[in-house]
């Protein structure tokens, strides 16, 4: 992850969290203003947002933990949508396009919701090999034998 390099060659500068949450203007902007002050609470972020991610989201590719997996990513896409709600409709700078409510995120958000309420590492994931028999994990129907 560091250092990065330019396309010049040289190292470029360590990401940080700062900008982002100096950059907030939805309806918890000030706790993310204050939070930015602080370069302990900006390092923290800095370690623990792609920590949580990379989990988030080998959970949901792998179907392990899936419920658990979802609730992380619901809480990272609420955040990220409540941090900067699309509110004008207007481009914004370093944004992929224009929205007005709708974007990204909450699209995202939409889909996680349905992949938790399907419970879909149960049908199709790492999570069906977790919980179930060993026939049952692979597929194989249990015979039962009646004794008389």
């Amino acid at each position: 992850m560091q250092p990065g390099w330019s396309r010049a060659g040289g190292v470029l500068a360590p990401f940080s969290a700062a900008g982002y949450l100096r950059s907030a203007t939805g309806p918890f902007a000030g706790l993310f203003h204050a939070m930015a002050v602080h370069p302990s609470i900006v390092h923290a972020t800095d370690v623990a947002v792609p920590i949580g991610l990379l989990l988030v989201g080998l959970s949901l590719m792998l179907g392990l933990f899936t419920q658990t997996g979802c609730a992380g990513a619901i809480a990272f896409l609420a955040l990220f949508y409540l941090s900067q709600p699309p509110l004008s409709g207007m481009p914004q700078p370093n944004a992929e396009g224009s929205y007005l409510f709708v974007n990204k995120n909450l699209i995202e958000l939409a889909a996680v919701m349905t992949v938790m309420a399907f419970r879909t590492g149960a049908i199709a994931g790492l999570d069906r090999l977790w919980g179930a028999s060993p026939e049952r994990a692979m597929g194989i129907a249990s015979v039962e034998v009646e004794r008389h």
